[in-house]
């Protein structure tokens, strides 16, 4: 009985050795994972934190130098980037955020130039995902001239960092106006990257070079069938119009819709189709009481339906034509309801302004007779305009046909 006693408490302070044993290895280990977990999720969001715990976090030293690098320190916080990302690198050689600090924190301080462009290409090569390095890269490439350089690593931020958009974007459509930039950049947007729409809304309306647009609008792929190109591609070749282009805006245009055809310089002109994108098409202006719609005809065919609420007085149709000088017969047929003095007008406005024409209709038509100059109004703004009666019921037009036949 004694002997069973004395082993079991033999037995009993072997197991307790063993706990202890397994305790004293296996602190360090759990303390060992804790860091290696800690690091591996707070490294970036908080690199100081992390290396209080475990300084050898090559993550967070790599996070650390890359705030220095990034906060515009001074020289002795750059120096201590510098060696943070250095550690970083021996305990990580494929830490692509260390590399770019230690690069950059070389850079600033004007040490290692060769070195430090040699450093950011392995960063580079590391992960194509890291911004800075990419914004480094494209003032690299400016600064020697490297345009097709410089559009490589603009392409590569802005499908990386969706967030440098909002930064680079009012950037590239500046330079966009440079022939030079144009048309590298042009293969760039033709192959459809993820930021196409993203300039494409930042540059039509801040264009301003008619040649550079020629070169650009082709690339942006815009199909006139999609509900999401089609106002962009009017606003292109709204823009080209405003730029004093007309006939490049009316080439384009033809790749894209119907225009008017022979001695007719209206577009559409008997309504028999739904538009096509602005300006060489109807525009229709619809609103609260105001309509303005394309409906068919009693005698087959389609027509314009405008109805106006008393007092209103607004544009109900428009498009823009083009005008070679000479004779031309102006008319339009209408079916009228109008009360209390409501009148519907055609208007013929050159490009710089200037009423070139203003006439009411009259028993159901508009009918004169105009000469265009030689000069000055070679893109006019044909529009229906509409003023409703002093008060009462909406007044009702029918109208059939709108016409400006070269003579």
């Amino acid at each position: 009985m004694a002997q069973q006693e004395t082993i079991k408490g033999t037995s009993v302070r072997i197991d307790l050795r063993r706990i202890l044993i397994a305790v004293a290895f296996g602190l360090p280990l759990l303390w060992l994972s804790i860091a290696v977990t800690l690091s591996g999720i707070y490294a970036r969001r908080n690199p100081d934190v992390v290396l209080a715990w475990w300084p050898w976090s090559a993550d967070a030293a790599a996070a650390k130098s890359s705030q220095l690098v990034l906060s515009n320190s001074d020289a002795r916080g750059l120096a201590e980037a510098s060696q943070l990302a250095a550690a970083a690198l021996d305990r990580q050689p494929v830490n692509p955020i260390a590399a770019r600090s230690l690069a950059l924190s070389w850079s600033l301080r004007g040490q290692r130039s060769a070195q430090a462009d040699r450093l950011l290409k392995y960063s580079e090569t590391l992960s194509r995902h890291d911004g800075p390095t990419q914004l480094w890269l494209i003032e690299s490439h400016v600064q020697r001239g490297d345009i097709i350089g410089a559009l490589v690593h603009y392409d590569r931020a802005l499908r990386a960092e969706p967030n440098l958009r909002e930064q680079l974007i009012p950037v590239l459509t500046s330079a966009a106006d440079d022939p030079a930039i144009a048309r590298p950049l042009a293969a760039f947007l033709a192959r459809n990257p993820s930021w196409r729409y993203d300039f494409i809304a930042a540059y039509l309306p801040k264009a301003e070079n008619p040649v550079t647009l020629g070169i650009l609008l082709p690339a942006f792929l815009l199909d006139p069938r999609s509900g999401v190109d089609r106002p962009y591609l009017g606003v292109a070749i709204s823009k080209m119009v405003a730029l004093r282009q007309p006939a490049m805006a009316l080439r384009f245009y033809r790749q894209i819709a119907p225009t008017a055809k022979g001695r007719e310089r209206v577009n559409n002109f008997d309504f028999a189709r739904d538009p096509g994108p602005p300006p060489f098409d109807w525009s229709f202006n619809a609103h609260d009481e105001l309509i303005a719609s394309r409906e068919p005809a009693e005698n087959g065919g389609s027509q314009l339906r405008v109805s106006v609420p008393a007092s209103a007085d607004e544009w109900v149709a428009r498009q823009t034509v083009l005008l070679d000088p000479g004779a031309y017969r102006l008319g339009v047929s209408v079916a009228n309801d109008a009360a209390n003095g409501s009148v519907l007008t055609a208007r013929l406005t050159c490009a710089g302004g200037a009423a070139f024409v203003s006439q009411p209709e009259k028993n159901g038509r508009i009918a004169t007779d105009i000469v265009v100059p030689a000069s000055g109004c070679d893109t006019a703004l044909l529009s229906l305009d509409v003023r409703g009666g002093l008060d009462g019921p909406p007044s009702d037009y029918m109208i059939s046909r709108v016409s400006l036949i070269r003579r």
